[in-house]
Formats: structure tokens, C-alpha cells, sequence
């Protein structure tokens, strides 16, 4: 401001404080928030106290004040043409938001009226009254008329609608939350949306969607918004859609929002565990199910009952556990989950044909960067096992031999010395532990049971000729080839030195007859080579039967050993039993 128009503004200031001290009393202390302007310049030349606590302006000095201090460019430019227009009487300029000195807006309602009229240069009086945000009615300029009552009675859905300007004119209640939940914002009609989204790199690419639906394309995009934190970072569906005047041209837009947050959460989850899961097949019996922290499964292996293991991702596992064991599932899992260690328990669950069988159910956690990302199921049916145990616990004197028997098992598996460290075979004193068990069943269930008891033919001068280490790798292509032929059920242990036992549970004696055969041919076609020379061994074996008389471990198995003698003495390299049968 050069001199003269100081000397101007100030003989303006001094003229109108001239006009009398009660009309100046009046200004200064009115409730109404008042300015007085220059119509030329928009400066202003005088203010109430009233609208500088409004405005949040203290100890303002007017040669710095404009009228753009309280209203926005955009608004100015859009009641502008109406200040040209002086009125004689008191009009009201409509609804309008003045702008806090902490850039909050007040919705107010402006009336203008002309002020010393015969000055050289005309004033204006400006009044606001300050409105209740349910007073205010959004001015029409560039807005849809919608009706935001409609949007109102939308609960559950997420819609909202923006003017040219971003303006909200409409939302439903569940966006008023929503927004309230990730940006901390209490949004309100007429405000721009963007102005509370604090996120950056957000609030550009919301602009930039705003901008296309306003040029007229429609848009499904998935996007994420939110705070950093990743409780507020949420993914949405949005479907923008432009929304045309009554002339046919694009005054704002409408966004309906679908939460996809748990969507996105299952996908990558599925693309974490990806590479974990190809080593999985679905060849294994046993059910391998991935869930998440509250039981949603992730992946598994098998159909469960009647839905295919696809349709089954996302849905809880223990919909598939019997009623009465669902809290023991959960208990589980939840402490698996807690403490990141390996959990098991035994419950009745329904298989893929429906069925309700027994399950052992081991739970191991997925641990990634030392947090616990899933849990693993593996479910194996033990109803078999169960059946048999049940059966063995109809009396008392088997329920303390199988809790005994039970017990050195459960003891057998925490100790690693159970093979033989030279050949790989058990070793002997597993074999008759284990003997002790399928004693048992026999007798129970009336299934035979044999031992086979060999050694290796003149073992002591192939040791004396080519010493104690070729003798060693003897007896193990000796084990290796006797694996190759029993069955998974049987069991093979080094008795001592040369000697072997074999257990053979559930196979008729000629069954017995014809597994000895073998092992015995396949032993004598085999070459050793030591020290030039080429070595072929033999075997000689002794096979006894449970019978009613031989129905102890130790029976059994001298009468094996009685068979053995009686094949030595026969010429070796054959079979005896026990009692003496003759088999070809």
C-alpha cells in the first residue's frame, strides 16, 4: 500500500468511527459477526470482535486482512457477482463456509447491505450467522441434488458421493465410520473428501480415480487405504461411477466401496505357503491341513466329507471335529499358535466319506522370522488302534499289561539306540519288547505268529580269511537284502554276532516257508570280492510258531534256535522248523 492510499484507508477508518458513538458501540460489541469492505479492493476496513473469536484471528492488524482471509478463492468467485449488486436493504447471500484461522469450517449464513452509500468509494456491511451443521444447505453451484436422507438409511454399505470440487454430498453411516476407523476423521457434508486423507500417497491416488470417474470413465479398481499401521491399512473393491447434471454434463461422482481386506489376507497367504506346499501330496493318507490363527483353513490335502478340498479354503476346521471334542481342537490350536511348539490330542473327527473315526492329530506351527504365520494338522486315523486297545482294556489284567506294554513303548521312542549301529536291523533288546506285544495281539485275536532265527554259514572263516571288517560288510548286504523282501509289519533285529531274528506277524507258515526261500536263494547268489577273490556265502535258518505250548517270548524263540541247530546238522544252507513240518 503506497501513501496516499494509506492516507485514504485511514481517512475511511476515521470517517466511519465519526458516525457516532452509539452506532460504533453497536458494531463493535453486536454478538453478530460483522465486517466492514472496500467493494474495490476487498479489503477490510473494519471488524467486530464477534467474528475475530469466530474466525480465530487475535490482534490482527486490517492492513493485512482481505476477505480471502475468511472465505476461499473459489467461494469468493462464486458470490463475487452478487457484491456489485449494492443493495438499499439487508439480503441474505445464501450459506457459505468461512474458513478457521486453523483452516476449520464454519458453515454461516452471509447478509450484505450497502454502508456509507455516499462515500467516494462504496462500502458494504458483511453479517455472518454462524449455522448448525443440519441448518446448512449446500449452495448449488456445480452440486447434485441428492438426497442424503436415502444414503442415510443404507446401513452396511459403503457409499458416498463427491461434487466436481471433491465436496462430499452424501454417505452412508458405515463410510462415516469407516473413515472415522483409518483417518481418525469426522467428515461432514459439503467438506473435501481429500482433506482428511493425511496419507500422502494415498490422497494422490484418490484424486487421480476422482478425476477419471469425472471425465467420464467407470472404474473397479482393488486398492488399499489407511494409516501405516497394519491394523488400519484396509483393501477395498471401489466402483467409480460419474454422475451427470440435468443438462448431461459430469457434476460429481459416485464411489461404492467393498471391504476385500479378508479376501486379500487368504490370497497371500495362500502365496506364502505356496512354495512350502508343492512338497505335499495328496497321495499321503494322512489328512495335512494349514489353518490360520482362528481355524480358517488355508490348504488341504484331501476333500473334507462332502466338499472338495478347493471349497474347503476359508472355512473352519473344526466343522469337521465331533461336537464333544471342538474345545480341546481349539484349545490346541490356540497354544500352538501362542507358544510355537508342536501340540497332539486324539479326537473323533469325520473323514472324506463321512465317516466319524479316530484321529491323532499332531498341530506344528509355521514359523516365519520368529512369528507364527499358520499351524499345521497332519491327522492320522488310529481307529484300528483304537478298536484294539478297547478290546485289550475289557479286562483288568489287559488293561495293566497294555498300560505297561503302552508305557515302554512311549519310553522306546524317546531312546535312539534302538537299531543296531552296524547293520541298521533293531537291535535285541527291541526285539523283545516288541515280541512281548505281538504275543499278545496273536493271542487275542488268534493270528499266527513266527520267528525266524539264521546266521551266515562258516561266518568264523570268512572272519579268520578276510578278517573282521569284510565280515562286517557282509552282515550289512546281508540286512540290506533282507529288508528288500520283508514287509513293513515285519520285524528285522541282529540277535548277536552273525545272527538274525526275524518277527512275522499275520502270516500263515507258508507264507513263512516261502519268505525264508527267498532271502535264503537271494543271499546264496550273492558275490563278494575281496582280495581278488570271489566269495559267495550261505545261510542256514530255524522257523517256529506260536503254538499252545510255545506262547512266550522266550519259548518261541528257542525253539527257533533248536530249528537252527537241527538245519546245521541237515548240511546248512536251508530251513527247520519247529515243530517239524515238511514244506516245499
Amino acid at each position: 500500500m503506497d501513501m496516499s492510499e494509506r492516507k485514504n484507508s485511514l481517512g475511511s477508518k476515521k470517517k466511519y468511527t465519526q458516525k457516532g458513538g452509539a452506532f460504533q458501540l453497536a458494531f463493535s460489541q453486536n454478538p453478530a459477526p460483522m465486517w466492514v469492505c472496500d467493494l474495490k479492493s476487498l479489503k477490510i476496513i473494519h471488524v467486530n470482535e464477534a467474528l475475530l473469536n469466530l474466525a480465530g484471528h487475535e490482534n490482527v492488524d486490517l492492513e493485512t486482512l482481505a476477505l480471502e482471509n475468511f472465505f476461499s478463492s473459489k467461494d469468493i468467485a462464486l458470490f463475487l457477482p452478487n457484491l456489485k449488486k449494492i443493495p438499499v436493504e439487508r439480503c441474505s447471500l445464501g450459506h457459505w463456509r468461512l474458513r478457521h484461522k486453523k483452516n476449520r469450517l464454519i458453515w454461516v449464513e452471509l447478509f450484505l447491505q450497502a454502508f456509507d452509500a455516499e462515500a467516494k468509494t462504496a462500502r458494504i456491511l458483511l453479517t455472518a450467522k454462524p449455522l448448525a451443521l443440519n441448518e446448512a444447505t449446500i449452495p448449488p453451484h456445480g452440486y447434485n441434488q441428492l438426497d442424503h436422507a436415502v444414503f442415510e438409511s443404507l446401513r452396511g454399505v459403503i457409499i458416498f458421493s463427491l461434487d466436481a470440487q471433491y465436496r462430499y454430498l452424501a454417505f452412508t453411516s458405515l463410510h462415516k465410520e469407516t473413515m472415522r476407523l483409518i483417518w481418525n476423521a469426522e467428515i461432514e457434508i459439503g467438506m473435501n473428501m481429500l482433506d482428511y486423507i493425511t496419507r500422502a500417497d494415498d490422497r494422490a491416488k484418490a484424486k487421480h480415480n476422482f478425476d477419471q470417474a469425472l471425465h467420464g470413465e467407470l472404474l473397479t479398481l482393488d486398492e488399499e487405504y489407511g494409516e501405516a499401521q497394519e491394523a488400519k491399512r484396509i483393501w477395498w473393491e471401489n466402483r467409480y461411477s460419474p454422475v451427470y447434471g440435468a443438462n448431461g454434463e459430469i457434476v460429481g461422482l459416485t464411489v461404492l466401496v467393498i471391504d476385500i481386506t479378508r479376501r486379500k489376507q487368504v490370497e497371500n497367504a495362500l502365496r506364502i505357503n505356496e512354495a512350502r506346499l508343492r512338497s505335499i501330496t495328496a497321495n499321503v493318507p494322512d489328512y495335512i491341513v494349514e489353518v490360520d490363527k482362528n481355524g480358517l483353513i488355508l490348504f488341504t490335502n484331501h476333500p473334507m466329507s462332502d466338499v472338495e478340498a478347493q471349497n474347503a479354503l476359508g472355512q473352519d476346521f473344526c466343522k469337521w471335529v465331533s461336537d464333544e471334542y471342538v474345545s480341546l481342537a481349539r484349545e490346541k490350536l490356540a497354544l500352538a499358535y501362542s507358544s510355537g511348539n508342536v501340540q497332539e490330542y486324539e479326537a473323533l473327527s469325520m473323514n472324506h466319506l463321512g465317516e466319524l473315526r479316530w484321529y491323532m492329530t499332531y498341530l506344528s506351527p509355521v514359523i516365519v522370522n520368529n512369528k507364527t504365520q499358520s499351524v499345521v494338522l497332519i491327522s492320522r486315523d488310529i481307529t484300528a488302534r483304537k478298536k484294539a486297545v478297547d478290546d485289550i482294556l475289557s479286562t483288568k489284567e489287559a488293561v495293566e499289561n497294555m498300560n505297561e506294554i503302552l508305557q515302554k513303548a512311549f519310553e522306546r521312542e524317546q531312546i535312539a539306540s534302538r537299531t543296531d549301529t552296524l547293520t541298521g536291523a533293531y537291535n535285541r533288546r527291541y526285539f523283545f519288547e516288541f515280541i512281548e506285544y505281538e504275543i499278545l495281539v496273536s493271542q487275542r485275536y488268534q493270528n499266527p505268529l513266527s520267528v525266524i532265527l539264521f546266521d551266515v554259514d562258516d561266518f568264523k572263516r570268512i572272519n579268520d580269511s578276510y578278517g573282521h571288517l569284510f565280515g562286517d560288510k557282509v552282515l550289512v548286504r546281508i540286512v540290506q537284502t533282507v529288508q528288500e523282501e520283508i514287509r513293513n509289519s515285519d520285524v528285522l533285529a541282529r540277535y548277536g554276532g552273525d545272527e538274525f531274528i526275524i518277527l512275522v506277524p499275520n502270516s500263515s507258515l507258508e507264507s513263512v516257508h516261502h519268505l525264508i526261500e527267498r532271502i535264503r536263494q537271494k543271499i546264496e547268489r550273492l558275490v563278494f570280492r575281496e582280495r581278488q577273490a570271489e566269495i559267495k556265502i550261505t545261510i542256514s535258518a530255524g522257523v517256529a510258531s506260536m503254538q499252545s505250548h510255545i506262547n512266550t517270548p522266550t519259548k518261541l524263540v528257542q525253539e527257533a534256535d533248536n530249528a537252527l541247530y537241527n538245519a546245521k546238522q541237515a548240511g546248512k544252507n536251508r530251513a527247520a522248523y519247529a515243530p517239524r513240518v515238511d514244506l516245499k
